[in-house]
């Protein structure tokens, strides 16, 4: 049979995993972008949670895909991955807007005003040698105990002079 006109064209439809997919690439981005372009803290929370969905979307279409074709279709571990993933953003987002609400509730600290050179160095240095051994569980011994230094911060060490 002979038939004049434009040839027709196979039209090929789109299938799920590859929609997904798309979707998928679409969230990485905008994740990526928000993160990196967004200075707000709030914001960039939400950007890594978009930009971790995508990743979970696209960790699952690949699963299908690979259990599809034929290749372990009776593992159920890339799903597990995915849930386990779920649980552990949410309580990350949970810890990180905690976080964020306990820096915005902190009263702002002035800046003081610059010092002179020389002026309290050797005293500041001392302190600080005495905070790090107690922050590093050094109660004594480590540093060299004076007068003045146990008595300055007497309720954060047990070994008082």
């Amino acid at each position: 049979m002979l038939v004049i006109g434009p040839p027709s064209r196979p039209t090929a439809a789109m299938s799920a995993a590859t929609l997904a997919g798309l979707t998928a690439a679409a969230l990485v981005g905008f994740g990526l972008y928000g993160l990196l372009t967004d200075p707000h803290p709030l914001r960039k929370i939400l950007a890594f949670n978009i930009l971790g969905s995508g990743v979970f979307l696209m960790f699952g279409i690949i699963a299908r895909k690979g259990a599809a074709a034929g290749f372990a279709a009776a593992i159920p571990v890339p799903q597990a991955m995915v849930i386990t993933g779920i649980v552990v953003a949410f309580s990350a987002t949970a810890l990180a807007v905690a976080l964020l609400l306990r820096l915005s509730r902190r009263p702002a600290v002035p800046r003081s005003t610059p010092m002179a050179a020389g002026e309290n160095t050797r005293q500041r240095s001392r302190y600080l040698m005495l905070a790090m051994a107690l922050a590093l569980g050094d109660h004594g011994g480590g540093v060299p105990a004076r007068a003045g230094h146990h008595r300055a911060l007497s309720s954060a060490c047990c070994c008082r002079s």
